[in-house]
């Protein structure tokens, strides 16, 4: 997993206008989240997003920081939970609109991520 720091909604936006990230077919992937396997995961490049809001929604989900997953086409919302079993890697895409909505941003994450892992499904259906 290659990580980087971006420290600034412009540099955000820079990163995500330039990502000619490929449109999944229905808006309803969009709101699901999926596991995916370790290798998959780990394939990502990871963005944490070192300012405001996303600082303070890492503080009130308990994390040290906030971040975002990268393919070569697409971003996610990601999530590892290790609590009690084997891990599980999961993620949902995203688009930037999504992304700039802090309250929608932080109730998917608060609760170790509950929201967010809520009805996860195996399987995938797209390119990641």
């Amino acid at each position: 997993m290659i990580k980087h720091e971006l420290g600034s909604m412009n540099e955000l936006e820079a990163l995500l206008s330039g990502a000619n990230d490929r449109v999944l077919p229905d808006e309803k992937f969009y709101k699901r989240t999926y596991y995916i396997s370790a290798d998959k995961f780990n394939q990502l490049q990871y963005y944490r997003l070192n300012f405001n809001p996303y600082n303070e929604i890492a503080k009130g989900a308990g994390a040290d920081q906030f971040g975002i997953w990268r393919s070569q086409i697409r971003t996610y919302l990601g999530h590892i939970n290790n609590a009690g079993h084997a891990a599980r890697f999961m993620i949902r895409p995203l688009t930037i609109e999504t992304l700039k909505n802090a309250d929608l941003i932080r109730n998917l994450e608060n609760n170790f991520c509950y929201e967010l892992e809520q009805g996860a499904e195996y399987g995938i259906p797209y390119d990641i």
